[in-house]
């Protein structure tokens, strides 16, 4: 109540987004109108205004021979265009030439979809989407699209879209090394690797792709490692006074048909007067995955540098058994353990491959259930044991999951 002689002579001025007030088709034209007089005659050809929000851009297309424009005189005819914005702020002007070329990316995700009648449809992958990128019907949709955001353009395609299997990909791990460190103060990414329930092998900064649960050496763990050993490498550790970056590199379609699942892990070492170091003692630690190909970001993870735990579990890829191709989830679990303590992290992730294990004691009885909806099992056994199998199999398929789940 105080401040209310301040606001005697308030007044309220609203006005439109400016990224909404360009797309304006009148304010174009006035603008069009308003640069002919100011610029070359006959220089100028086309305006063409994006925005969205409160940021914009005005394009105007010159004809070669208009000769130099002074940045000042543009500038003046934004802001002269735009008067109910006393405080806009204009940016730079740059001069592209009228023709340009854009590069995009489309990364598909392998999916198929459930039809009504519970079955599933045809995958769509990127064989499917570059049909349709590489037909007239997507330039001529394109163009409609812009349109629509009042960005009159010509689209032309110049080269067809190409697809590629997203194989090739780079685990970098940075981070800042904790107050007081040691040299044993580090974080690691380390790579657990699983044929289904069973962890084949551990990579690590040491360099090596360890053979964990195998009982004796033999040829084909041999041979296993090896091929492993040419799809993955771990960079080892770059580790300074101020921090460090570990890299693993993968070529997911090198790697042996029996490797189901990866998991990544955050591991820290070290120890402190009251313990083991643990993840909040290290700063600004930051996970990337790139595309080795392109050198483009495909995903970032930072951690919290409040999370108390050693290590945390920070995503799965995992080989879809049906289409054979690799998925990624994101899982983000906090584990004890750390750089010379897998066991705890080993432990957690069995209890994640434990379906593995489920699906080998249950698939026998619903490859039957399958074989029975379909009629390609006949009755033929009449005793006991398989008049009560035919009435399993006969069951509703709520009761016959719950039957499966038992197992």
């Amino acid at each position: 109540a105080g401040l209310r002689s301040y606001f005697a002579d308030a007044a309220l001025h609203l006005v439109q987004a400016v990224g909404l007030r360009l797309t304006d088709e009148k304010l174009q034209e006035e603008f069009f109108e308003a640069a002919k007089k100011k610029l070359a005659k006959n220089s100028l050809k086309r305006v063409v205004c994006v925005g969205e929000g409160d940021v914009g851009t005005v394009a105007l297309a010159l004809s070669a021979d208009s000769g130099k424009t002074q940045p000042a005189v543009l500038t003046k005819l934004v802001s002269g265009a735009l008067p109910d914005y006393p405080g806009l702020n204009i940016g730079d002007v740059r001069e592209y030439p009228e023709e340009c070329s854009v590069d995009y990316t489309i990364d598909v995700i392998a999916s198929s979809t459930v039809l009504p009648d519970g079955t599933h449809s045809d995958i769509r992958d990127g064989s499917s989407f570059l049909k349709e990128l590489n037909s007239p019907a997507f330039v001529e949709q394109f163009t409609k699209s812009m349109q629509e955001l009042k960005v009159n353009v010509e689209m032309a395609e110049v080269f067809p879209a190409e697809c590629r299997s997203l194989c090739q990909l780079e685990f970098t791990l940075d981070w800042d090394a904790p107050i007081n460190a040691t040299s044993e103060d580090m974080l690691d990414g380390v790579c657990f690797i699983y044929n289904g329930s069973q962890l084949l092998q551990v990579m690590d900064y040491r360099h090596s792709v360890s053979d964990e649960d195998k009982e004796g050496d033999n040829r084909e763990a041999a041979l296993l490692g090896r091929a492993i050993g040419r799809a993955m490498h771990h960079g080892g550790d770059s580790v300074s006074s101020t921090g460090g970056q570990h890299r693993i590199a993968m070529d997911l379609n090198a790697l042996p048909l029996s490797v189901t699942d990866l998991y990544f892990v955050l591991a820290a070492s070290g120890q402190t007067t009251s313990g083991p170091r643990d993840l909040s003692n290290f700063r600004n630690t930051r996970v990337t995955i790139h595309d080795v190909v392109l050198g483009r970001l495909l995903t970032e993870y930072k951690i919290a540098q409040s999370e108390q735990a050693q290590a945390k579990v920070m995503c799965r890829l995992s080989r879809d058994p049906d289409h054979r191709k690799w998925v990624v989830h994101g899982m983000g679990l906090p584990t004890e353990g750390g750089v010379k303590n897998y066991e705890p992290i080993k432990t957690l992730l069995a209890e994640k491959q434990a379906g593995y294990l489920r699906w080998e004691r249950r698939k026998h009885l619903v490859c039957l259930r399958v074989l029975w909806k379909q009629r390609r099992m006949s009755e033929a056994a009449t005793n006991e044991f398989a008049l009560l199998f035919k009435q399993i199999l006969k069951l509703p398929l709520p009761a016959f999951q719950c039957l499966v789940k038992l197992f």
